[in-house]
């Protein structure tokens, strides 16, 4: 009788301690589910050591160091096109950044990471909260200067369109407007999958552009790998740092300028509303 009353005592005490494995098991596994769906980590392509002690102040931004245009050999130089009047000094400097912009991607391929934001030492992100609502399986821009596919048109569809596209708050697509994004002022890629993607198309012609050039080459041509972005933008101008960049004097100007001042971008170049 004993040995019965003693086997049932412990049946019970492992079939508790069983359950209690299977509720905590429950447990891990929402909140692995719940971290998929935030951002992990924001990546700040540094130039300026200067400007590195503010990203501190939120464990998301992950400083990378960007490469001195010292380190930029003739053989990766002669892989890309620039305007016949771009000097060398600029031409170093901007292929140390897009360099720079792919070897993130490719440490996001070896170490098979996810849910990763990429933004420039000159950019901040305006709203944490919101950044997680770009969370999903697509690349998307977060913050640019919307632009018209042909380069030629982008006074004429900045009086007469821009301002007068019905954009809603959240991920819009730019093949419903005919749009493409200068500047890469801050980019979301979802996992490996996609950042292999990416890699895999460039040069999308000949020779490889900048960063900005060849991600909006890829929008025209491989539309199901960039075409969202989310409004208004999140990665926002920093303009006292913006101005002293090595691109501010020789591509800004007043008219670009003025946005910047008043608005960081946050409405990808349309005026404020």
């Amino acid at each position: 009788m004993f040995s019965f009353i003693l086997y049932i005592i412990l049946y019970i005490m492992r079939l508790n301690k069983t359950k209690r494995k299977s509720k905590k098991r429950k447990i891990t596994k929402k909140r692995t589910t719940k971290s998929n769906n935030k951002i992990n980590k924001i990546f700040v392509l540094s130039f300026y050591k200067e400007r590195r002690e503010k990203y501190k102040k939120n464990k998301l931004y992950e400083i990378y160091e960007a490469t001195p245009k010292t380190k930029i050999t003739k053989k990766v130089e002669n892989e890309y096109s620039f305007y016949h009047n771009v000097n060398r000094n600029t031409k170093l400097k901007n292929i140390a950044i897009t360099e720079d912009h792919y070897n993130i991607w490719k440490k996001i391929i070896k170490e098979d990471l996810k849910n990763i934001v990429i933004i420039e030492d000159d950019v901040y992100i305006k709203d944490f909260k919101k950044l997680n609502n770009i969370v999903g399986d697509k690349f998307i821009y977060i913050g640019g200067e919307l632009y018209p596919k042909i380069q030629k048109d982008i006074k004429s569809f900045k009086k007469n369109r821009l301002n007068k596209l019905k954009l809603k708050e959240g991920i819009n697509l730019m093949s419903e407007n005919e749009l493409s994004m200068m500047g890469a002022f801050g980019y979301y890629i979802p996992n490996a999958t996609i950042a292999k993607k990416l890699i895999d198309v460039i040069p999308v012609k000949n020779k490889k552009k900048t960063i900005d050039t060849e991600l909006k080459r890829i929008r025209w041509k491989y539309p199901e790998l960039i075409n969202g972005y989310y409004y208004p933008a999140l990665a926002l101008i920093n303009y006292d740092d913006a101005i002293t960049g090595h691109n501010y004097k020789a591509l800004v100007n007043k008219e670009v300028d003025k946005i910047y001042k008043n608005t960081e971008f946050e409405f990808y170049g349309r005026n404020k509303k």
